[in-house]
């Protein structure tokens, strides 16, 4: 098992090295990062996080990039804004 897992890992870094040599790039962002439609997709809405709202809450799968042009969004999660849920309670 621990031979498989090394592999694996070794494959892994072969394969970040060519895409780095061929200008793939991986779009990971970071949590409180400001939500970027051209390199993000959301997927849902994260209610009353520890994040400004319009901000990337969760990442669910990186993005990647040739160059400057997208080839797949990052999928996240993003923070819900105050204005949002408030309008949504029955009142």
């Amino acid at each position: 098992m621990q031979n498989l897992l090394a592999g694996v890992a070794a494959t892994e870094r072969a394969l970040r090295d060519v895409f780095m040599k061929h200008g793939i790039q991986k779009i990971q962002p970071s949590p409180g990062e400001p939500f970027d439609p051209h390199r993000h997709q959301a997927l849902f809405e994260v209610e009353g996080g520890d994040f400004p709202p319009g901000t990337v809450a969760e990442i669910l799968l990186p993005g990647y990039a040739y160059h400057e042009r997208l080839l797949g969004p990052a999928l996240v999660g993003v923070a819900k804004s105050l204005a949002a849920q408030t309008s949504e309670r029955p009142g």
